[in-house]
Formats: structure tokens, C-alpha cells, sequence
């Protein structure tokens, strides 16, 4: 079959190895109690690894790494804190939104490594590719919606480094529509121009925000946003 190596799990006192009459799969090795150990007789290839636990079935392998390319976080208006002139509301069942008052600007802030992991060691955990912002427009067309991407860095008894949209974490612009709609929210993507896994050195945090601009007669809503990711986790 063009291995380099077998691969055996232990479950007890038994001993299963792959072969091309079945073997392991990742159904499975979910049966293994968490305590049973699997070993190698040879080294291990991404192919070998592809045959065994079909793994091409939800990434690819990049040397030696597993890359995912269809990583997403939701991340809704409950877990974003805001300035000022808005109100945490439920709309309805399973449906919050932060819903702002007229002609004001408001803020809305989200700690990114709070809700997600990242790794110090590079090219590992998590690099954001893009994150859609969804809001709802009502009463009156808005002025503005601008999103920003924080990058800010702290040391000991030493002003805080802060790097943010066009000068560190740059986002390109999205189409994001403004007038009252006649459904429902508006989804509009937001890229970033130059992908980069979050690999801190030392204390840092990631915040994205979203601000908007208000005028008169105008109560916009807003849900939350969708993160996506690449993820290289091993």
C-alpha cells in the first residue's frame, strides 16, 4: 500500500492495526478510552495519515502541519461591550442585539484573544482571513460604519503600543449598505489585506471594533460578527 510506516492502537489487551481490509478510522478511534496509546512501526507520511483517518476530508497538510481553511467564530452582540448610546436588547428569542440611539456615534469592542487561542509559536493557531459585520439600519439611512482591527502590546511600567487599522492590521474595505433595508440586516464582509496568524511576543491583545454614525431619526442595530479563519493547530 506504499506506507512507511503502521500505525497500532492498544484498546486493553487488544491490538488493531490499519490494513487495507478496514483498520482505523476515525470512527473507530473514538471508541479508545482516553488512556490507550497508538504507536508507529515506521514514520508516519501525510498520505499515510490521508489513507488512515481521511483527513483530507477536513484539510490539508502543509509540511508537517494539518491546515483547516473553514474555521468561523460567531461572535454576537453579547459578547461586545459598548461606549456609549446603546442598549443591550432582546429583540426575541435568541435574538440580541445592541440597538443605538440617534444622531450619536457608538463604539462596539470585542477582545479577540478572549475568545479565541492564539499560539506564540509562528505560523500556528489561528490567522484571521476576514470577519463579516451585521447590523440593521432603522429610521434613517447611516452616515457611517467603520471597523477597525487593534493590535496593542503592554510592558512593564511602559506606555502602551497600540497598532490599528492602516498601520499594522490593515482591513480592505468591504461594500457595506447604509439606507433603512426593506427585509432584514445586512451582512457585508470585511477583509484583511494581509492575513497573519495571531503568534504574540509577550502581552498583547487583538480587538476588532465597529463604529457607527448616526444622524437623526436614525436607531441601527447591531448583532454581532462572523470571524474566519485559517487554523494550523498541531
Amino acid at each position: 500500500m506504499g506506507h512507511t510506516g503502521k500505525l497500532f492502537c492498544y484498546i486493553d489487551t487488544k491490538t488493531e492495526s490499519t490494513s487495507s481490509s478496514g483498520g482505523l478510522t476515525p470512527y473507530s478511534l473514538a471508541k479508545y478510552p482516553s488512556e490507550d496509546r497508538c504507536f508507529s512501526t515506521g514514520a508516519l507520511t501525510p498520505s499515510t495519515l490521508t489513507e488512515y483517518f481521511g483527513i483530507t476530508s477536513e484539510g490539508a497538510f502543509v509540511g508537517s502541519a494539518l491546515t483547516l481553511s473553514d474555521a468561523v467564530v460567531f461572535l454576537g452582540a453579547q459578547a461586545f461591550v459598548a461606549d456609549a448610546h446603546a442598549t443591550m436588547t432582546r429583540l426575541a428569542a435568541g435574538n440580541w442585539a445592541w440597538v443605538m440611539a440617534a444622531s450619536n456615534t457608538s463604539n462596539f469592542s470585542v477582545n479577540l484573544t478572549t475568545d479565541v487561542v492564539p499560539r506564540t509559536t509562528a505560523g500556528k493557531g489561528l490567522q484571521l482571513n476576514s470577519f463579516d459585520v451585521i447590523y440593521l439600519p432603522i429610521g434613517a439611512t447611516l452616515t457611517s460604519i467603520t471597523p477597525h482591527l487593534y493590535q496593542a502590546t503592554f510592558v512593564n511600567n511602559t506606555v502602551v503600543s497600540v497598532a490599528s487599522s492602516g498601520s499594522g492590521i490593515a482591513i480592505t474595505a468591504g461594500t457595506n449598505t447604509l439606507t433603512v433595508p426593506s427585509t432584514g440586516p445586512y451582512v457585508f464582509n470585511q477583509a484583511v489585506t494581509t492575513p497573519a496568524f495571531f503568534n504574540p511576543s509577550g502581552d498583547v491583545s487583538y480587538t476588532l471594533e465597529v463604529q457607527f454614525v448616526n444622524p437623526t431619526s436614525s436607531v441601527p442595530n447591531f448583532y454581532g460578527v462572523q470571524l474566519y479563519f485559517t487554523e494550523v493547530p498541531l
